[in-house]
């Protein structure tokens, strides 16, 4: 039962969330590729979902690096990570000193954990544009990565001296300072991030997360709270707010709390593992055998 309960409370106490820089990659691969292997698996997945529209488009007049670029766009707003990367590819072969497109190549080396490709992109847009902030931002995150955060946190205050807006990078450098366990420091950025995006609610998160570590569970509940007007069912957030209750004493309102985010079978088996951790055994019993009867096939063993 300890082994189940240290796995619980690590899986219900959801941890701080990073989200990239206003492009979503997807389907991200394991590291071992270089810039050559990647453009090679790509052009084997493209050719094999080759579509009419890209074959129609050859007969067109050659297109210009800009073109190249919204194409890429496009597909990367369809979730077509491999013929986006290619679009952006053939803009740099027209003008390589396209900064936009070499940053969204940057960014899917990025998320496909390919930190060096990703690394040299954002260090050669610097050598084109010194004061592009979101390839400092794009730095930064490729230190986190590698869990270098005293160098990635340089890279975010570079970006942010040159734009001080860049509210991704007061979450990012909040991050940081979480994971060094800066908590305060940490604070202070993802306020800072609130203020300028206030309707994200992973901001709010990443607060209640900050506050929640730091002992001060009212705050936590508060953040939890403001993420929740904005993604009224996301289950992470729900559990992490329950955590929080429980640390207060407020079990019934963290019971809720646990059954709004996974049901009521999971919300009992979470309660117990509050229990547990307070020490508070007879009442973890209980909580664990109404999960049992909630959903016995599922909590039998």
């Amino acid at each position: 039962m300890m082994v189940r309960f240290k796995k619980v409370i690590m899986i219900i106490l959801v941890g701080f969330w990073v989200f990239s820089g206003g492009c979503s990659f997807r389907n991200p691969q394991g590291g071992g590729l270089n810039k050559s292997d990647l453009k090679k698996l790509m052009a084997l997945q493209n050719n094999q979902v080759a579509s009419k529209e890209e074959k129609a488009l050859k007969k067109l007049p050659p297109m210009t690096a800009p073109e190249y670029e919204a194409l890429g766009d496009q597909y990367l707003r369809q979730g077509d990570i491999n013929r986006a990367f290619f679009q952006y590819d053939k803009a740099l072969q027209l003008d390589k000193n396209n900064v936009n497109s070499r940053y969204k190549i940057a960014m899917i080396f990025l998320q496909r954990q390919l930190t060096d490709e990703a690394t040299k992109e954002f260090e050669e847009i610097i050598k084109i544009n010194k004061n592009y902030a979101r390839a400092y931002e794009g730095l930064g995150l490729a230190a986190m990565q590698q869990k270098k955060y005293k160098d990635a946190e340089k890279f975010f205050l570079q970006a942010l001296s040159l734009n001080p807006d860049l509210w991704r990078s007061h979450n990012f450098l909040g991050l940081t300072y979480s994971s060094q366990l800066n908590f305060d420091q940490a604070i202070d950025e993802y306020k800072k991030a609130i203020a300028l995006k206030p309707d994200q609610w992973l901001l709010f998160n990443n607060l209640g997360l900050s506050y929640y570590f730091k002992g001060e569970y009212e705050e936590a509940i508060k953040a939890f709270n403001e993420a929740l007007k904005t993604e009224t069912s996301n289950p992470k957030v729900y559990n992490n707010l329950a955590m929080a209750l429980g640390k207060l004493g407020r079990y019934d309102e963290a019971f809720e709390a646990f059954k709004k985010g996974s049901g009521q079978a999971q919300a009992y088996n979470n309660l117990g593992c509050l229990y547990l951790q307070e020490g508070k055994i007879d009442a973890a019993i209980s909580a664990f055998e109404m999960a049992i009867a909630s959903k016995p096939s599922f909590y039998a063993k």
